[in-house]
C-alpha cells in the first residue's frame, strides 16, 4: 500500500507490504481470502469473475470480517493476530506501540490469556517472512 499517514516525526510503522508479497511470488489476494469470514466467502464466490482487489478486501475487513467474533482467535500465533489487526484497520501503516495495545487487549480478553513484552513482538515483527508486515 501507500506511504500515506506516516508520520514524518520518524516514528517507525508497520505494515502489510503489499510488494513484498509479489517480490516473493506470493498472492496476497489469496492469502487474504482465506481470512474473510464465511459471508464473505459465500458472496465472493459467487462472483468469481471479478475478484476484489487487495484494498477491497481490507475494505470488507473493517466493515464486516474484522467485526466478527471469530476473527482474531484465541488460539492464533502472534504473527497471524497482528496480521489480522492490520488487515481490520485497512492496512494502514501502525506504530509499534498501536500494534501492541491491539494486540494485549485481545490477548488478555481471552480465556487463555497470553502476554507477550514489547520487545519481543518488535523482534518478530521485524524477522517477519510468512506474512509481509514490514516497516515502512
Amino acid at each position: 500500500m501507500s506511504n500515506k499517514g506516516i508520520a514524518t516525526s520518524g516514528v517507525a510503522r508497520y505494515q502489510i507490504n503489499v510488494d513484498w508479497y509479489k517480490r516473493q511470488g506470493k498472492d496476497l489476494s489469496e492469502f487474504l481470502f482465506n481470512r474473510r469470514c464465511s459471508v464473505c466467502k459465500n458472496e465472493l464466490g459467487e462472483n468469481l469473475d471479478k475478484p476484489p482487489s487487495i484494498k477491497e478486501h481490507f475494505t470488507q475487513f473493517s466493515k464486516c470480517c474484522g467485526t466478527k467474533d471469530d476473527y482474531l482467535g484465541e488460539y492464533m500465533s502472534i504473527k497471524e493476530i497482528v496480521f489480522r489487526i492490520i488487515a481490520r484497520d485497512r492496512n494502514q501503516a501502525k506504530t509499534i506501540d498501536g500494534i501492541y495495545k491491539g494486540l494485549s487487549a485481545h490477548l488478555q480478553s481471552r480465556s487463555y490469556s497470553r502476554v507477550i513484552p514489547l520487545f519481543w513482538l518488535e523482534k518478530m515483527l521485524s524477522a517477519d517472512e510468512i506474512y509481509g508486515i514490514h516497516l515502512v
